[in-house]
């Protein structure tokens, strides 16, 4: 005689087997860094990393805040622009980029030292009186994305 399982027990078994299964997509695209979430490792123990679409920032020893949107380097300075953040609507805590509004910073790899929110006028003066070369030019900051291939 053959011992067939109770149509109970196929019900769990299968619901088990898709809950196993949507648990691990989950992990993949809700839970922890998303597949579209990197990282690039700077000099001076540096970083950019995008958490989200609108989470795209400077850590480490500089630190600049989301959201980096433009950025170049060499092994001193660090130049990035950020565009502010605004709420999405009233009392939201979602932000949303606010358009228009941008800050420039400066970092200094070797000091460790942030210099900003500035505005375009003082980054300029800020640059120049720090021997920031001229050959730093911002760029989308998607340029540093690692490639996955």
């Amino acid at each position: 005689m053959q011992n067939n399982p109770k149509p109970l027990n196929v019900v769990v078994w299968r619901c088990s087997i898709a809950f196993a299964i949507l648990f691990a997509a989950g992990c993949q695209i809700g839970f922890g860094p998303g597949v579209l979430d990197w990282r690039y490792d700077l000099p001076g123990g540096c970083y950019i990393r995008r958490a989200s679409s609108h989470r795209i920032e400077i850590g480490g020893r500089i630190e600049i805040p989301a959201k980096v949107v433009e950025l170049d380097f060499d092994n001193r300075f660090l130049i990035a622009k950020q565009q502010h953040l605004t709420e999405r609507s009233h009392g939201d805590s979602y932000l949303i980029p606010d358009k228009g509004s941008f800050s420039w910073w400066i970092g200094d790899f070797k000091t460790g030292t942030t210099i900003g929110p500035l505005d375009e006028l003082e980054f300029a003066a800020q640059r120049k009186a720090l021997g920031v070369s001229a050959e730093l030019v911002l760029h989308d900051v998607y340029d540093y994305k690692p490639d996955n291939d």
